[in-house]
């Protein structure tokens, strides 16, 4: 993956991650909430590009 689309993904996902977490509540079965797919995404992107550097 190069960095421009790591770039993109990177502002799309943090897009995301801002308006989903004002939506997200811990007794929402949090491991159900759209919130909580997010910051797996996240958290692989971030694993992803410290692993290509």
């Amino acid at each position: 993956m190069n960095k421009e689309t790591q770039t993109s993904l990177r502002e799309i996902i943090n897009y995301l991650y801002t308006d989903e977490e004002k939506h997200w509540q811990a007794e929402d079965r949090p491991d159900r909430h759209i919130f909580c797919d997010i910051m797996r995404l996240a958290s692989w992107l971030e694993a992803f590009a410290l692993k290509s550097d």
